[in-house]
């Protein structure tokens, strides 16, 4: 670990570093009690967010004990911390740092997360800060870590409802779903209303907004749980619609309106 240095976002200088030659940012300076990242892990979207990403980026990652742990998430007696995380499962995503200034640091895509768990306006001004100094990506490339590592997510809970095997329309009708509820229309009427925009093989998901893409990444992984304890389809959008609409009224509230060309139904 090592080229430290501090960003401010708010009131907090959140400690920067190096590691595996990626940009770590440290968690321990964003806790905030109740919100600690060893409660952070008992939460089974966040659980399924740090083994989709270590999936994508760590070929070292032990997927079955990370399949053992989300089978257990559901027990009332279920907890796991940051050490036995990261031992059992081989994750790089979450480290931490022993001795003299000891912390918790994490893999920016993560931290960012957390972040937005702690509190939607403190993720915004934390991804600002980052691209602010140099560090973040573009917003197009942060857009596009962030909708991959929520779509590993999302397309691991739709498995389990499959009918057969071949019939991948599910994850079209569930990525239709989750439009539906932020908003307000989906992909397919909004190519026919919009031809223009549409070109060049371009999505609904590709005019959204910082806050919309938020709400977006925070519905797929509440819409994973839901899958996985069984509420049907239309259960699950009356809650992720109402999530959505608290959600990005919350975030404007907080951060002002965005100019944006998709409007919410």
């Amino acid at each position: 670990m090592s080229h430290k240095k501090a960003i401010l976002v708010g009131d907090k200088a959140i400690t920067i570093t190096t590691l595996y030659e990626a940009t770590y940012l440290s968690v321990s300076d964003m806790e905030k009690a109740p919100f600690t990242a060893e409660r952070w892990l008992c939460n089974a979207a966040a659980l399924e967010l740090l083994g989709s990403w270590e999936q994508l980026y760590n070929p070292d990652f032990d997927k079955e004990v990370f399949e053992v742990l989300m089978g257990k998430y559901t027990w009332p007696t279920f907890s796991v911390s940051v050490k036995e995380w990261c031992a059992q499962t081989r994750a790089i995503g979450l480290y931490f740092k022993p001795g003299r200034n000891s912390g918790l640091y994490a893999h920016r895509d993560i931290a960012t997360e957390f972040a937005g768990w702690v509190l939607p306006k403190f993720k915004l001004q934390l991804v600002k800060a980052l691209q602010d100094s140099g560090v973040q990506h573009s917003e197009w490339s942060f857009r596009r870590s962030l909708a991959a590592t929520n779509y590993k997510i999302h397309s691991s809970a739709v498995k389990t409802i499959l009918p057969t095997p071949d019939d991948k329309n599910v994850y079209s009708e569930e990525a239709e779903l989750i439009n539906q509820a932020v908003f307000g229309q989906g992909s397919r009427e909004w190519k026919a209303q919009h031809p223009g925009m549409a070109g060049g093989g371009k999505t609904i998901r590709d005019y959204a907004d910082t806050h919309q893409l938020i709400v977006l990444s925070n519905l797929e992984s509440i819409n994973a749980v839901l899958i996985r304890n069984g509420l049907a389809k239309e259960q699950r959008y009356t809650i992720l619609r109402d999530a959505a609409l608290t959600q990005l009224a919350a975030l404007q509230r907080e951060n002002g309106a965005i100019a944006s060309p998709l409007k919410i139904a």
